[in-house]
């Protein structure tokens, strides 16, 4: 069977005629060829926002990006994702994509995801500890998990953007959630 990719699936996911706003990709790279997800948003047209708190990943990214900045949330003394957004222009965030960190719940921590009007959260967690924390975070603000593609899991908030549909859990289902 054929590995889903996280951007492909985004692409099924997503209404493309409802779809106008903007993605913020944290931790986004532009090392090789399963990462880049950049090229199918941009042959759509999408606002892709790409931030990266590795310099030399960094470096490479701006290469080919120009909407790339190289910021570091994960840090307690560094910028929030809303402290960087303020200095923007960027009026919505429908999806936020989280990947390549140690702390996911520290970047999400910093992000009002009610006011960019988030719909779909997709995370790459490092560890169940971190998934524990992202996951209380984004129930606290209406998501619930839909499915897991790759090493990421995507949780959603249906709105307008939105046109999977969520699947109802069967008893047997919770039974063998750790």
């Amino acid at each position: 069977m054929e590995e889903t990719l996280i951007c492909d699936r985004l692409v099924q996911l997503i209404d493309p005629v409802k779809f106008r706003s903007g993605c913020l990709e944290y931790g986004a790279s532009d090392d090789y060829s399963f990462e880049n997800h950049l090229f199918e948003y941009e042959n759509r047209n999408w606002k892709v926002l790409c931030l990266q708190p590795d310099e030399n990943k960094f470096n490479n990214l701006r290469m080919y990006r120009r909407l790339a900045k190289l910021i570091d949330c994960e840090r307690e003394d560094g910028i929030t994702l809303d402290g960087f957004i303020k200095r923007t222009n960027v009026q919505e965030i429908k999806i936020l994509l989280i990947k390549n960190t140690k702390y996911p719940s520290r970047v999400l921590s910093g992000f009002d995801l009610s006011k960019h009007n988030t719909e779909i959260v997709c995370v790459q967690h490092p560890h169940y500890s971190e998934k524990r924390s992202v996951e209380n975070i984004l129930k606290n603000n209406g998501f619930e998990h839909f499915e897991r593609v790759a090493v990421s899991d995507f949780y959603v908030k249906p709105g307008e953007m939105f046109s999977g549909e969520l699947k109802e859990k069967s008893h047997n289902e919770n039974l063998f959630e750790v």
